[in-house]
């Protein structure tokens, strides 16, 4: 099933040459969808369109409900941790006492639930990050948008949130758009990959992974990313 589908959809942001050049692509239902690409390329760009934080010059977006995490946590200071999860209730105006409770129950299942009550100023790097994407759970959205959520996160904690996320992710039954620039990340979290060509950006060369990778197919496959992004990596 498609959750989600694009087609010929191009951009340009006010004044500047066209970004993107009717890109078309789709996701399935539970996915994990990674786009890799050199900084600028209009990877970002793109789930900002899906989102509806960017408006396509044209083209067409078919999708169901979507919710968009950006690479900074951007939890407020001065609001708890169960303040801050609760944002998306209180914006989409549903009942706090149900959001409460919800929050509260995926705190508990990401082992956040004794910090409920803390500010963000408490919290390490890592679980400001696990906070904001319980936030974007909060939203019920059926696809998640994450943009290089883990990018300022040292090696160590990255590694266990990747491990994280992914189980956390199996149980919660979403898809994902997850961008990247790191591709050892991509090929460790992804059913596929999308590698942005071009600038405009105007195609993909696409990857389709098996669940079981060896290090044999890793290797492999990061060679020819490479080789399309025409760079190393960052």
């Amino acid at each position: 099933m498609k959750v989600l589908e694009l087609d010929k959809v191009s951009f340009a942001y006010e004044g500047e040459e066209e970004l993107i050049k009717e890109i078309s692509f789709s996701l399935d239902k539970n996915e994990f969808l990674s786009i890799v690409g050199s900084s600028g390329c209009g990877k970002s760009t793109i789930i900002k369109i899906i989102g509806g934080i960017e408006k396509q010059k044209s083209g067409k977006i078919k999708s169901l409900k979507t919710a968009y995490m950006p690479q900074k946590d951007l939890l407020l200071p001065w609001r708890t941790v169960i303040g801050n999860i609760l944002l998306p209730i209180e914006l989409n105006k549903k009942s706090i006492k149900e959001g409460r409770k919800k929050g509260k129950f995926y705190l508990k299942k990401l082992h956040l639930d004794e910090y409920a009550d803390k500010l963000p100023q408490d919290l390490s790097g890592g679980m400001r990050q696990r906070v904001s994407f319980i936030r974007t759970l909060l939203t019920e959205a059926d696809i998640l948008l994450l943009d290089e959520p883990f990018s300022a996160l040292d090696a160590i904690t990255k590694g266990k949130l990747q491990k994280w996320l992914l189980e956390t992710l199996e149980e919660f039954n979403k898809s994902v758009i997850f961008i990247t620039h790191d591709i050892n990340e991509a090929l460790y979290l992804s059913d596929r990959i999308l590698v942005c060509q071009n600038r405009p950006l105007d195609s993909f060369v696409e990857y389709k992974l098996p669940k079981e990778k060896d290090e044999k197919f890793i290797i492999e496959t990061k060679k020819k990313i490479l080789l399309n992004i025409g760079g190393e990596e960052e």
